[in-house]
């Protein structure tokens, strides 16, 4: 059944059992809500084959589904459970107020309350494109910029974490070897009887 408008809004949801699919204006594209729980954008008959995107859903919670624009930005898909197995990663990002989602050309846009694109289900040569990131699960879409995380570093310590008998306090071990009590001359030493047999005639 097709959804009233081109446009995803809080009170406006594409839900699997209902409205679940928007087609654009020349109907050569739709975006379906699937009841297997995907969300897919085909080019004509609903067939795999035909398909251009999906959000690889299919199978994941309890269905009927519904697919929503949340206040806070971020594009989601539900379970019948209210479990997030989906989302756009625009939560809080852009100018924040009216948030809607569009099906226009063949694409699914988040676009901010100044209609910038925040996301779109495929790259574009846009360049107003706003960062994301994910508030529920990974979108497995194209954010146009991939957050960069910064890796924490671990410090090496410059002396060994135990002191080794022989090695002085304080400075590395390599710089030092440590003594061997087996390295001490031999017996005999000043001060001992010698135990050299003395020779008789």
């Amino acid at each position: 059944m097709l959804h009233p408008v081109n446009s995803i809004r809080q009170d406006h949801p594409l839900c699997s059992n209902g409205n679940n699919q928007i087609e654009t204006k020349d109907r050569k594209f739709h975006l379906v809500m699937q009841p297997d729980g995907n969300l897919v954008i085909y080019s004509g008959p609903h067939y795999p084959a035909n398909s251009l995107w999906a959000s690889n859903t299919d199978g994941k919670g309890h269905g009927p589904y519904r697919l929503i624009m949340q206040g806070d930005g971020n594009l989601c898909i539900y379970d019948s459970h209210s479990v997030c197995t989906w989302s756009s990663g625009t939560h809080g990002q852009g100018i924040k107020g009216n948030y809607s989602a569009k099906f226009r050309k063949g694409q699914l846009l988040v676009l901010d309350t100044a209609k910038q694109i925040m996301w779109t289900s495929k790259p574009s040569n846009k360049s107003n494109l706003l960062l994301g990131s994910s508030a529920c699960a990974p979108s497995p879409a194209f954010p146009h910029h991939q957050p960069v995380v910064p890796q924490p570093v671990i410090p090496q310590p410059a002396y060994p974490h135990h002191q080794q008998p022989g090695f002085p306090s304080g400075y590395p071990g390599s710089a030092y070897q440590p003594v061997s009590p087996y390295s001490q001359p031999a017996y005999p030493q000043p001060g001992y009887p010698s135990f050299t047999a003395t020779k008789k005639w």
